[in-house]
């Protein structure tokens, strides 16, 4: 399992933040696994967000709460395999008032850098 810091990274601002938007991919898995995104700090659950087989590259969209330290945990089940993370959005802690705010909570990462973790998780 590996942490990444999301917050005040990717255009993703440094507080104020509730969850991530991330293009998760993984590539070159030794073994047949699964993949998981989750608050760093909480208990993964048993769902996962990639599976995938020896050899295989695969990309996924990832909306995942953001966890202590504004992080998000990658918990890869067997074998090893490379992740790469990239931000493409956020969301605030509060949702916006539609009274006053224009519709759409979402908000796209202005692309001033990806939040990338390599490695094995």
């Amino acid at each position: 399992m590996r942490n990444l810091p999301v917050v005040g990274r990717g255009g993703v601002p440094a507080s104020g933040v509730a969850a991530v938007v991330l293009n998760v991919t993984v590539t070159g898995p030794t073994a047949p696994s699964h993949l998981t995104v989750f608050p760093a700090g909480e208990s993964p659950p048993s769902a996962s967000n990639l599976n995938f087989s020896a050899g295989q590259t695969v990309p996924n969209l990832v909306i995942a709460k953001v966890g202590a330290g504004g992080q998000v945990s990658l918990r890869n089940n067997s074998g090893s395999v490379q992740v790469i993370a990239d931000v493409a959005g956020w969301s605030p802690d509060q949702v916006p008032d539609p009274r006053r705010h224009r519709p759409g909570w979402l908000r796209p990462s202005p692309g001033t850098g990806p939040s990338t973790c390599r490695g094995t998780p």
